[in-house]
């Protein structure tokens, strides 16, 4: 019997990952030689739109005066629309340009505007012209390869988009990147890590909570670890070097809160704060290449 599960863990892990899994607009330049990495990994499967600008100049859609209502909206002769391109004006001759979200809403992933329901200029059943920028969207296998675990794109050879072009990316991805398997791992670790050190009375058939507390903390900790580790084997993605530090820092947190707990609990004199970090769980390469400048300041200490 372990000291804690997999679904404590989970419970936790809840605090800490990505609130929001949808991703709209993230740009990212399509290279024939080198994959673009996008800023989150498992990506996934068939979520992705990957978009392009075909030209510079917004254009008026269809040409023709749209209705707008309050909470009724219209839809756009084209579905992506870049967002912040929109322009919408009483008049071909601009006579009267309307502002964004005071006198119309624009939602960009479904393509339609409508009438700001409260304090809007636009009469409602009101006339107006709309220009924007509109999205072409790209077809995978044709214009562009998607590594879905990796999170990355690719230009394929041959496909009209230029070498080298910005195209804007939808996407959804898994809120955890943390397996169940790797969950269990941590937790044997965790396990073995604390059957050595503990006093005779304490077991994880007669844990208290407190105890079972430090240890869920402690494997937190390794995790932690293992995602900042995780995040520097691609480091070609640019915020691979912020996001490893941001889960360092996090383990740190955890480790503070479980070697606390867990001093009442075990046998051995040279336990202290610190000291299994140093010399056990984490190499110093680890710590250079995470943080190098909190790495020497400590050393220099």
């Amino acid at each position: 019997m372990a000291f804690t599960s997999i679904d404590t863990i989970r419970t936790f892990l809840q605090e800490v990952e990505t609130p929001d899994p949808s991703v709209f607009d993230e740009p990212a330049t399509l290279d024939t030689f080198d994959a673009a990495y996008l800023s989150f990994r498992n990506i996934d499967d068939d979520s992705e739109v990957i978009k392009i600008i075909r030209r510079n100049t917004p254009s008026a859609d269809t040409g023709n005066p749209l209705t707008l209502n309050a909470g009724v909206p219209v839809s756009l002769s084209s579905q992506y629309v870049k967002r912040g391109s929109v322009v919408v004006a009483s008049s071909l001759a601009l006579t009267t340009v309307y502002v964004e979200n005071d006198d119309y809403i624009v939602d960009y992933s479904a393509g339609t505007i409508e009438r700001s329901s409260v304090g809007s200029s636009i009469a409602d059943g009101g006339l107006v012209y709309v220009w924007y920028l509109p999205y072409a969207v790209l077809t995978k296998g044709s214009d562009y390869n998607i590594n879905y675990s990796e999170g990355s794109i690719k230009r394929r050879a041959g496909t009209t988009v230029p070498d080298g072009a910005t195209v804007y990316c939808d996407f959804s991805h898994s809120q955890s990147s943390i397996t169940d398997s790797l969950i269990s791992e941590c937790i044997d670790h965790t396990d073995a890590f604390l059957r050595q050190r503990l006093l005779g009375n304490y077991s994880a058939l007669n844990s208290d909570e407190a105890l079972i507390a430090a240890s869920t903390q402690y494997c937190l900790y390794l995790l932690s670890l293992s995602q900042g580790v995780r995040e520097l084997r691609v480091n070609t993605r640019e915020n691979a070097d912020s996001i490893a530090k941001t889960w360092y820092a996090l383990a740190q947190q955890y480790l503070s809160v479980s070697l606390t707990t867990f001093s009442k609990y075990f046998s051995v004199t040279d336990f202290y704060s610190g000291g299994i970090l140093e010399n056990r769980f984490s190499s110093e390469g680890f710590r250079s290449v995470v943080s190098p400048s909190i790495y020497k300041s400590k050393r220099n200490r």
